[in-house]
């Protein structure tokens, strides 16, 4: 199994259920993000500069390279310092693993990144844990860790495992990136701006939905989980041109299967953003914790916001790109 993660507003590390509704609280951990330490890419490749995973093999020993997000991202993996970035998305764990999307403060191409802080993980223990995890969005910080990316070949997984954070107080988020709903797709390789869709990979992005995008798949594989209560962290909406048959819905808390080979076209949503974004396609938990399940033909119109996403299954060669809503009112499914 494989995942990746995202609130826009959101820093407690106790969630109600599958997103709020209900007054109990859990720990259950409903972001899209993986269980597994992420050390080397999800496609494993461990050769994306000379001597694969620097951070994994020596560490980066106090030594980092003063850069942009934007300059990293254009080069190999690497040791960075990463002065007045603004964290724009925040998605804390309940896991011992606290994930959060930093931007340059001038914004542009390029210019957002995922950022990992695990206490547990062996290859990138973050000692930074305690500081990181009051994070919240807004805030200009600098950041010191490894940045791992992986080759066009295996997938181009992208992540940075952070080392040292310093919070400098409020920041401003850079505008959001104005996009359309095709570069939404799964299959996205080039933007309608007529740039590669990695420009704007961990952005925040707007875009107006004129092609419905109605349910497709309620249990896409990349949102599954063998364990724990809640199985489901993500759901599939397709255009309605593209003439495409949907899957089975939730009858009461059977758990559908899922479509058996995945569309180009297919815009899939993570629940990264639970506390904002209630939606759940989670048939157990949807329902017990009072959360909205789609039913068949509800879907998307209008003025969205979004954070574009992009992850790469483990094991595998390519990746996808994917959505995270951050408010009901932003993604709002009818």
């Amino acid at each position: 199994m494989k995942k990746a993660i995202g609130s826009f507003a959101l820093s407690s590390l106790f969630v109600t259920a599958c997103g709020g509704g209900s007054t109990s609280t859990s720990t259950v951990d409903l972001s899209h993000a993986s269980t597994q330490d992420l050390a080397q890419s999800s496609a494993g490749d461990m050769s994306v500069t000379p001597g694969g995973d620097m951070n994994a093999a020596t560490g980066c020993a106090g030594v980092y390279t003063t850069s942009t997000i934007s300059t990293m991202r254009q080069g190999a993996s690497g040791c960075h310092e990463l002065d007045a970035v603004v964290t724009i998305a925040v998605n804390s764990s309940a896991k011992k693993v606290v994930k959060f999307y930093v931007q340059d403060a001038a914004g542009g191409d390029y210019s957002a990144v995922r950022v990992v802080c695990s206490s547990a993980s062996t290859t990138h223990p973050c000692a930074a844990f305690a500081t990181a995890s009051a994070t919240a969005p807004a805030h200009s910080v600098t950041l010191k860790g490894t940045y791992i990316k992986s080759s066009a070949a295996n997938g181009g997984f992208e992540e940075f495992y952070l080392d040292d954070y310093t919070d400098s107080g409020a920041g401003t988020i850079p505008a959001p990136a104005a996009l359309a709903q095709t570069d939404f797709e799964r299959g996205t390789t080039m933007a309608s701006t007529g740039k590669p869709i990695a420009a704007y990979y961990f952005q925040i992005a707007n875009a107006t939905i004129t092609d419905k995008l109605t349910m497709f798949d309620w249990s896409p594989p990349e949102y599954a989980s063998t364990s724990g209560t809640c199985k489901q962290f993500g759901f599939g909406l397709i255009p309605s041109s593209a003439g495409a048959t949907a899957g089975a819905a939730c009858t009461g808390t059977t758990q559908p299967a899922g479509q058996a080979v995945s569309n180009p076209k297919e815009v899939l949503v993570a629940t990264d953003f639970y506390n904002g974004f209630k939606f759940t396609s989670d048939c157990v938990c949807g329902p017990k914790y009072m959360q909205p399940v789609p039913t068949s033909g509800q879907g998307v119109t209008g003025a969205v916001t979004v954070l574009l996403g992009y992850d790469v299954p483990f094991g595998s060669k390519s990746g996808y790109v994917y959505v995270a809503p951050m408010q009901n009112t932003s993604f709002n499914i009818q």
